[in-house]
């Protein structure tokens, strides 16, 4: 059965060229972005699930290695890469679908589909949680305390405000916007006071935007929400800084110099958030600003080392099973999240249990056994996280790529 060559797409989400056109098109050099295939973005959006995947799911919290589990609170985790990662990605994808410039704004994808677009994420990360109340048979209770912030809402809403923004601006403008909206937010952190606590206070319940949060959602969020109200800002800006970087790709000049300066970018902002966490920690919950200008320096130097491998020396044999789990990225994280609220919420009783979710049962019969704790809810992730890039295969196989 022949399938389709994995090629790029500028979709935020998904590859947005029909896999039946894609199969048939003629291959383009390494790395001419004009060209329409990018390899690099795809792969770099699908290892960013696979892990997203692989750490929303471990066997058990209580027992997951560090690195897979966010901070605390100050400092930073692989985990907490993810989240701002993907939001780079995004912002790439929005700078490598609009038209060059001098090109009329009325031939770009018309802003009525960004508005579709928006909606359906956001409609979709709340179905994601109202999972619970659904299973609760519809508790009134439940719907009570039903989040409404949440990572797919966060996409969302930072893809409508980055896409008007790149559709009004130029690369100037759009580093502009994104230094106003981490200047913005800073202020917001450091300057506003919380009744009864005051300002500048940056303790999980002391901070100025679980305060909001608390006001505007109450019970519709959780403590210290690292996807609140304010913390959309400066995820914009995240955003704002993947859109430079697809700027940056979009250039005529060499390949291997885009590279470098993608890698130069990358590594200037990462020393810049190092020097601004001086002042404010680097904060995933409270997406501090140090925190928001060091992940974006992480996601530029990654890719850029990503698209030196792929699109300009083209070493690839390494790059397929991630290639084919960034072709439908969004169905693996809506299907895990979606499965595991349903495993976790449903369960059984046992000869030693009286109630134990499904999860739980499969992992004390299959997976604690092996012995360290720690690593067996790893090998739970890990097979969990597999199952579901067997699923993204079968789906490459049969060339069926959903989009929104």
């Amino acid at each position: 059965m022949r399938t389709a060559p994995i090629e790029t797409g500028y979709s935020p989400l998904t590859t947005s060229t029909p896999p039946q056109e894609r199969s048939h098109a003629a291959t383009p050099a390494h790395g001419d972005v004009r060209s329409g295939r990018l390899l690099s973005l795809d792969v770099f959006r699908g290892a960013t699930i696979a892990a997203m995947v692989l750490v929303n799911d471990p066997g058990e919290w209580t027992t997951t290695y560090a690195p897979l589990l966010h901070a605390r609170w100050n400092g930073w985790t692989f985990t907490d890469i993810i989240a701002p990662t993907f939001l780079w990605i995004v912002g790439v994808a929005i700078a490598l679908t609009m038209p060059r410039p001098g090109t009329p704004l009325s031939v770009a994808r018309p802003l009525r589909h960004v508005v579709r677009r928006t909606a359906i994420l956001f409609g979709l990360g709340i179905f994601i949680a109202a999972i619970p109340w659904a299973i609760s048979l519809f508790d009134p209770n439940a719907l009570a305390t039903l989040r409404i912030p949440g990572t797919l809402q966060r996409i969302a809403v930072c893809y409508l405000c980055a896409s008007l923004i790149v559709r009004q601006t130029g690369p100037r403008g759009q580093l502009a916007w994104a230094l106003w909206l981490i200047a913005a937010y800073t202020v917001t952190l450091l300057v506003i006071p919380v009744p009864g606590i005051g300002a500048g206070v940056l303790t999980p319940t002391g901070n100025f935007p679980q305060w909001l949060d608390r006001v505007v959602l109450g019970a519709h969020t959780k403590a210290s929400d690292p996807l609140g109200i304010l913390g959309t800002l400066p995820s914009i800006s995240t955003t704002l800084f993947g859109v430079l970087a697809g700027q940056l790709l979009r250039r005529d000049a060499p390949p291997e110099t885009k590279a470098a300066e993608l890698l130069v970018m990358g590594s200037v902002m990462l020393a810049v958030g190092e020097m601004m966490s001086g002042g404010v920690p680097v904060n995933k919950s409270l997406w501090t600003p140090s925190f928001t200008v060091l992940m974006a320096g992480i996601s530029t130097s990654a890719f850029a080392v990503c698209y030196w491998l792929l699109d300009v020396r083209g070493y690839t044999r390494w790059s397929r099973p991630f290639a084919i789990f960034g072709l439908n990225g969004l169905v693996m994280f809506i299907l895990s999240s979606v499965l595991s609220g349903l495993l976790t919420a449903k369960g059984i009783s046992t000869p030693t249990h009286d109630w134990i979710s499904i999860k739980g049962y499969v992992f004390e019969t299959f997976f604690r056994p092996l012995g360290d704790p720690a690593m067996a809810s790893l090998c739970y992730a890990i097979v969990w996280t597999l199952g579901f890039f067997l699923l993204a295969y079968v789906m490459y196989r049969r060339n069926w790529i959903v989009k929104v």
